[in-house]
């Protein structure tokens, strides 16, 4: 590993570290304090198919900040650990590390269609790729299309057609 490189990662972990200071800090836009009526809000949002050019856990961090939930509502909703959210927020790993259950229940929460997912997804094969944190790329990939295609089936399963309909 170079000195730059190592540079690199530095930066990006301080950055990391003040992005979970900077959220931790940060006022909530969102006053509603009963999860049941955040759920019925978020419900009422249209389908999600802006997937721009973000990592999924970008655009999740996105998301959530734009509707003002903090990350413990967004770990309360969701029934999961904090951490374990968090995790889905940070760019240091890939998405296809969380069950495709949990990620079904995040897209039918933030109601992502799965064709946006599968873009999101895809940006963070490219990121981790690009930024050296991908051991094997073939593994990987293949790791993605498997975790698309059984998140895919989660909500096929539940029977969330808005997700699945083009």
């Amino acid at each position: 590993m170079s000195y730059h490189d190592e540079l690199d990662d530095l930066r990006a972990e301080i950055l990391a570290e003040l992005y979970r200071r900077h959220i931790k800090t940060t006022p909530r836009a969102l006053a509603l304090a009963e999860p049941e009526k955040l759920r019925l809000f978020l419900q009422d949002a249209t389908i999600r198919h802006d997937a721009q050019d973000l990592p999924l856990s970008s655009f999740l961090r996105r998301v959530r900040l734009d509707t003002g939930i903090s990350l413990e509502d967004f770990a309360g909703l969701l029934e999961l650990p904090v951490e374990l959210c968090e995790q889905l927020e940070t760019n240091y790993s890939v998405p296809w590390s969380v069950t495709p259950s949990s990620m079904a229940d995040v897209a039918s929460l933030f109601r992502i269609h799965v064709t946006t997912l599968q873009m999101l997804a895809q940006n963070s094969y490219d990121v981790a790729y690009f930024s050296g944190h991908m051991v094997n790329r073939v593994l990987s990939n293949q790791q993605m299309r498997t975790w698309l295609a059984e998140v895919r089936q989660e909500l096929e399963r539940r029977q969330s057609r808005e997700l699945l309909d083009s």
